[in-house]
């Protein structure tokens, strides 16, 4: 087993033992923290999977040929990459001594992506999700990002979960459950970020697994 082996499968046992002990909220608890966008402003508590604003009859025949997915909020399932429980992964990954301050989060209606920027010592870390709708389109979004990414290379075995995924040598780890995409990028971490033996791909890894174990539960 190479150091890097090793540093990954304790990123991951750190992660999912303690989630899988504690658990990872259901019904909203990870989706109703109020999330920000990078701007800093508001965005609002998620409350529910898909819940869209109310909306007059004038404004539906305002709306009408839009495409109505993305006027849909992100669903619970994404936002769970800025919840309380990935908030503590991201500590005990990168062994911080407290929680990270609180991500910043943006989304995009149109293109279906929901990011969350935590912003640690020595660097950032961001996760974003294709929220697709629909599972070939999640799929096809997957193998448009493993063919531009430098260095992708499949994860197997144990390491995948029994899901699509790959890493690539910058800093990325990407899972597609459910035709949903889960990207970490670690790329922004510098040397003094990571713990003792882990590489940028060990730590996106690490929270990564954390992600996918609370989208398993």
């Amino acid at each position: 087993m190479t150091p890097h082996t090793r540093a990954r499968s304790l990123a991951a046992a750190l992660t999912l033992t303690a989630l899988l002990t504690g658990g990872c909220a259901a019904g909203g608890s990870s989706a109703s923290t109020p999330h920000r966008h990078a701007q800093g402003t508001d965005q609002g508590t998620h409350q529910g999977t898909d819940q869209g604003m109310k909306m007059s009859a004038e404004d539906m025949k305002n709306m009408n040929g839009m495409d109505m997915s993305a006027a849909r909020g992100p669903s619970q399932t994404a936002t769970m990459v800025c919840g309380r429980e990935i908030r503590g992964a991201v500590r005990r990954t990168l062994g911080l001594a407290a929680l990270p301050p609180r991500p910043s989060s943006s989304w995009s209606g149109s293109q279906r992506l929901f990011d969350c920027t935590y912003r640690v010592p020595h660097g950032t870390l961001r996760l974003s999700v294709k929220d697709a709708t629909d599972p070939a389109a999640g799929r096809a979004f997957y193998d448009r990002l493993r063919s531009r990414l430098p260095g992708a290379r499949a994860l197997e075995g144990m390491q995948s979960f029994g899901l699509h995924a790959f890493q690539a040598t910058d800093g990325h780890v990407v899972f597609l459950k459910d035709g949903k995409t889960l990207q970490v990028d670690a790329s922004g971490l510098s040397g003094a970020a990571l713990p003792a033996g882990f590489s940028r791909v060990d730590v996106a890894y690490g929270v990564a697994a954390a992600v996918v174990a609370c989208w398993s539960e």
